[in-house]
């Protein structure tokens, strides 16, 4: 991958008072998105990255791990005053109220079996709020980004949600979940499973998210991610006119570790109440690393 201080040196440093610039932000996100998944991509067709264990269902690889270092040496190296949020490396810089949250390769699973719904994300937020979203998918180049009142794009095309009312009609995208969420998880796809025309399982979160802003799926829903899986694509859903709320029905936000997320306000309620089977709708704790 390129130095970090190539890409740090064509953006200003910004620590000052007030969120930095959406073209700014969304710049620098988009050049980091585009540089790390360029790499993986490259790392995805030579087929010789071996996954490493995390945890019980939960595996890593050293392509995550390049992919983290270069990202965060890069926002380290452009904005020195800013929090990171990253999946591989975890918190680090000073308080502050500008975060950066970063999934270097969501979908790690599938870039390991050599299947394409894998991709980079990062957002940028500012006193908790999410300003800038982008997710990268390197194998099929496609580019989705959002600012916050600006709008949701897919390769500089305007996204809207697909018109759905009716969850019969609909296609939904979920968790598959390793412990300790598998019984909520289960769950929630006995709800769906009569309700919706069709599911998919596909191993990848933000690329979920954003098939939701762009119409080819109507509802996702996750119990057992992270901040960093959800926070550029809910807010990409969201500027795409779609509907989203964590488990308890809360605004998701950069804290959020869960997200149900829906087409239309009328959709969403109907997934919450076949997912909850009328007994309201399953709560996780929320992720808090920030």
């Amino acid at each position: 991958m390129n130095r970090p201080r190539a890409a740090a040196q064509r953006h200003p440093r910004r620590t000052g008072p007030g969120p930095i610039g959406a073209d700014a932000s969304l710049a620098l996100a988009v050049e980091l998105a585009r540089t790390a998944g360029a790499r993986l991509l490259h790392l995805f067709t030579d087929g010789g990255i071996r996954p490493v264990t995390k945890s019980p269902g939960q595996r890593s690889s050293a392509a995550d791990v390049e992919a983290d270092r270069y990202i965060v040496d890069a926002i380290r190296t452009a904005l020195p005053g800013h929090r990171i949020v990253a999946e591989e490396s975890g918190a680090s810089g000073p308080e502050s109220d500008h975060t950066w949250i970063v999934d270097p390769l969501d979908g790690t699973h599938n870039f390991l079996r050599g299947r394409p719904d894998w991709g980079v994300s990062i957002a940028y937020a500012y006193r908790g709020t999410v300003m800038t979203g982008v997710f990268h998918a390197p194998t099929t180049d496609a580019l989705y980004t959002a600012t916050r009142g600006g709008g949701a794009h897919r390769d500089g095309h305007r996204l809207q949600v697909r018109p759905a009312s009716h969850l019969a009609q609909s296609l939904a995208i979920c968790s598959a979940s390793p412990p300790p969420w598998k019984d909520t998880a289960r769950r929630i796809l006995d709800g769906l499973w009569g309700s919706v025309l069709d599911i998919r399982i596909t191993g990848c979160g933000a690329a979920a998210l954003c098939q939701v802003a762009e119409g080819s799926a109507d509802v996702f829903a996750e119990v057992d991610g992270e901040m960093w899986d959800y926070a550029a694509g809910a807010l990409i859903v969201e500027e795409a006119g779609g509907t989203l709320t964590d488990y308890a029905g809360r605004p998701v936000t950069s804290r959020s570790a869960d997200v149900v997320a829906a087409a239309s306000r009328s959709l969403h309620a109907q997934a919450r109440a076949e997912m909850a089977g009328e007994r309201g709708a399953p709560a996780g704790p929320p992720g808090d690393l920030l």
